[in-house]
């Protein structure tokens, strides 16, 4: 496994010195595990996130968590920050402000967009995005509740913004149902989240086919599962592209060096991926991405060896109820952007 992450990022380390003869606009996205504060929200079940609750969440935890995730998004780049982050698992616009000023504390740079969803405890996605460098022109939420009360999960971040570059673009920030109670039982939620935004995607590219697109999150799914391959439609080809295909900037990865962001049952999963719409492939003028863009952010700082195990895999805050005081269990990804 460490020789072909390690092939894997002096491939991706190639080709990102390969666009830096202009400019570049830096994207990511972190699954970052449960950002909790410690005030409660009597509308959700922030109950094990608190003073006394099960995980003995306090303020030192909460304040070590925020300079944990803020190491890590400044690590993304050694000569730029992230122009755009999308998050999942954070809970509130609160957490958001903290983390913001916990990278920048005399002047913070990023604003950030966040949606209260149906997810019962309360942890959503977001956007943080650099106003320097991506100005927003609207956002909306796409619920994800139409199979029922008791179906809610959390909604899609739709945001559309102007980049450094001058180029439009419509940007999702997902987090899919998750696999707890088996693949298979469970795969229904993320097709359905796939059919919903694969609707709002084509609806986009209906009125311009040449809409530039990114598609970020954490899926649930690998690339080659059900709902990313068949339904969204979000693959890999090089060639003979339909108008309508996603390029999934993280299928390369998965199938060629069998990395992953996430470690479960001894086994590497990369559900944290980027897709974009074909313009970002092909574009001449504007900005554009090589198809091997995607990139994973793997330090050993963010690793630990889990128990008996050999390899390194990510540290997350908790080991099971004990606190290790680590990052997230995913590791993040991000894809550098060339414009002229």
């Amino acid at each position: 496994m460490k020789i072909f992450i390690a092939l894997f990022l002096i491939f991706s380390s190639l080709s990102l010195m390969s666009q830096t003869a202009g400019k570049e606009f830096l994207v990511m996205f972190y699954n970052v595990e449960n950002l909790f504060d410690t005030i409660d929200d009597p509308k959700v079940n922030d109950n094990e996130f608190l003073p006394g609750g099960k995980k003995e969440w306090n303020s030192d935890r909460y304040y070590a968590k925020l300079a944990n995730l803020s190491k890590v998004i400044l690590a993304v780049d050694s000569n730029a920050i992230p122009d755009i982050i999308g998050l999942s698992e954070v809970e509130n616009k609160s957490v958001l402000k903290d983390l913001a000023r916990t990278m920048h504390y005399k002047k913070p740079v990023y604003q950030y967009i966040h949606e209260d969803s149906g997810d019962p405890r309360g942890i959503d996605v977001a956007l943080m995005y650099n106003p320097n460098r991506f100005t927003v022109i609207s956002y909306s939420s796409i619920p994800m509740n139409q199979m029922g009360e008791s179906q809610k999960t959390r909604d899609i971040l739709y945001v559309k913004g102007r980049a450094s570059s001058g180029d439009t673009l419509h940007v999702f920030v997902n987090h899919w149902k998750s696999r707890v109670g088996g693949e298979q039982s469970t795969e229904i939620k993320r097709v359905f989240c796939a059919m919903t935004l694969k609707a709002k995607v084509d609806s986009i590219l209906q009125i311009d086919p040449a809409s530039n697109i990114i598609v970020m999150g954490d899926f649930n799914d690998d690339p080659e599962n059900k709902s990313i391959f068949q339904i969204l439609q979000a693959n890999n080809k090089r060639k003979n592209r339909e108008a309508f295909e996603l390029f999934n900037l993280f299928s390369d990865v998965h199938n060629f060096f069998g990395a992953g962001t996430l470690f479960y049952d001894k086994a590497w999963y990369l559900f944290d991926q980027m897709m974009v719409s074909n313009n970002l492939l092909l574009n001449d003028k504007g900005m554009k991405v090589k198809p091997d863009a995607g990139s994973i952010l793997n330090y050993d700082w963010m690793t630990y060896r889990e128990g008996q195990r050999t390899q390194l895999v990510p540290k997350p805050t908790y080991e099971g109820k004990e606190y290790i005081g680590g990052y997230s269990d995913h590791l993040p990804v991000f894809v550098k952007f060339a414009y002229p």
